[in-house]
């Protein structure tokens, strides 16, 4: 089976909300006790000033949860329960399962209480008699509305058994899901993409997905071939339901290898875009950023850096309190940091602070109504064991570190989401080591 990627980047706005029929399923989650001792001693953090208002870049714009106060944050555990990349909107908070491939989230109204929810996608089976399936990928929200896309499996298959070399037997296509509700979901299915690519005989699927404030979705699609993946093209709907082509940076950046995808997608209220993707020229691997006014025309941001570095979140302008372009992730140092930029020109470094010699990276980065919340892992260099981390800012460039939990494996998430039950976040759950938990920041 091909590798498969979950990714929540968005931009907060308010749409008119959509419903639909799907057929949730109740399951109940168990509270954990929490007041867990912190495992190591980074500096307390204090919710930040009050000043911040309400919105997240992957969540929506809610009342806050508590008043401001000074105590310092802290994680608590508040449900068991194994979810991965996750948003929150209006109605509280929707993620994928992190488990396998079928077509199903998690939705929860408050944070603590999560139902199953199967996706509407028909039953059928192909010539062997094999069942056809869709499979989630990635989860954003434009904070009244929230997109799940994957893809979906469908003739012409090869054999009961797959392709020679691996890869999965059926063709597939990119699929999107739209609720306003967190239970009633619509469907675009049966849009069948844009078909295979030269090269990739088994189609396509949608990897990414982010808001267009006050104009809908984008989506980017990987091409597939046997277990081989290469980035598609870039695509836009008004409502997550009919979607066109849309320009997209060339998939060859400077003469290196093809684009492996197109993981980073942010924008603004004015439709200024960012985007961004990997590519690994000689073994090394190379960030590469690229802007738009409009979405039409594109140009490389070549005052970033992107060798040897890792970014997998941000959050783009949203008022005037919080004007600058924010990713996060790790730089050439392997040190956990966030960059900001006012303009997409000018770039400003900001290594998070950690325990002395620990090394990591930031896997998440979104505005909320506590300020800024990165959170991600960190090795201390002594026996190299991972454990989490988490940061808090006022601003996104005056960061502090919140204490960690001592929970085995389990100190924190790697994922968040703001919502109606505040600031709520998933641990990457593997099968075996890590226990599954759903955190709550407060």
């Amino acid at each position: 089976m091909r590798a498969r990627f979950a990714i929540v980047l968005v931009t907060s706005v308010l749409l008119a909300g959509c419903t639909s029929s799907a057929q949730p399923t109740d399951e109940p989650s168990a509270s954990s006790p929490a007041g867990l001792a912190p495992s190591v001693a980074p500096v307390a953090s204090t919710v930040p000033s009050p000043s911040i208002a309400a919105t997240e870049s992957a969540e929506p714009s809610v009342a806050p949860s508590s008043p401001p106060s000074t105590t310092p944050l802290a994680w608590k555990e508040i449900a068991r329960k194994a979810g991965g990349a996750i948003a929150g909107f209006s109605g509280g908070y929707v993620t994928l399962p992190d488990s396998g491939v079928d077509a199903k989230v998690l939705y929860s109204p408050d944070g603590a209480s999560w139902k199953s929810v199967i996706l509407p996608f028909p039953d059928s089976t192909d010539a062997h008699g094999d069942g056809f399936a869709a499979f989630t990928e990635a989860v954003a929200s434009n904070g009244t509305q929230v997109i799940v896309v994957g893809g979906y499996s469908h003739a012409p298959c090869t054999t009961s058994k797959g392709l020679a070399g691996g890869g999965p037997p059926c063709a597939s296509s990119p699929i999107a899901w739209v609720t306003s509700d967190g239970t009633h979901w619509k469907s675009s299915y049966p849009w069948p993409g844009p078909g295979p690519a030269k090269g990739f005989t088994q189609g396509n699927e949608f990897l990414s997905a982010w808001s267009i404030p006050g104009s809908g979705w984008d989506a980017a699609s990987m091409d597939i071939s046997g277990e081989a993946g290469s980035s598609g093209g870039v695509f836009h709907s008004a409502d997550g339901m009919r979607w066109t082509k849309v320009t997209s940076p060339s998939p060859d950046h400077a003469g290196a290898d093809r684009l492996e995808l197109w993981h980073l997608g942010l924008a603004d209220a004015t439709g200024r875009q960012l985007i961004g993707g990997y590519w690994y020229p000689n073994g090394n691997s190379l960030l590469g950023l690229f802007t738009s006014a409009d979405g039409k025309a594109w140009s490389p941001v070549t005052t970033f850096n992107g060798a040897d570095t890792s970014v997998g979140s941000g959050v783009a302008p949203i008022d005037s309190l919080r004007p600058l372009w924010v990713i996060a992730g790790s730089d050439t140092n392997s040190l956990p940091t966030v960059w900001t930029s006012p303009d997409l020109v000018s770039w400003t470094a900001h290594e998070l602070p950690t325990l002395p010699g620990a090394q990591g990276s930031v896997n998440t980065v979104a505005a909320t109504h506590l300020g800024y919340v990165a959170v991600g892992q960190l090795s201390d260099g002594t026996d190299g064991s991972a454990y989490h981390s988490s940061w808090v800012s006022a601003d996104g460039q005056s960061w502090t570190q919140i204490d960690t939990p001592s929970a085995p494996d389990g100190d924190g998430p790697d994922n968040l989401a703001d919502g109606p039950g505040g600031v709520v976040g998933f641990a990457w759950y593997n099968g075996s080591t890590t226990p599954v938990g759903v955190w709550q920041l407060k």
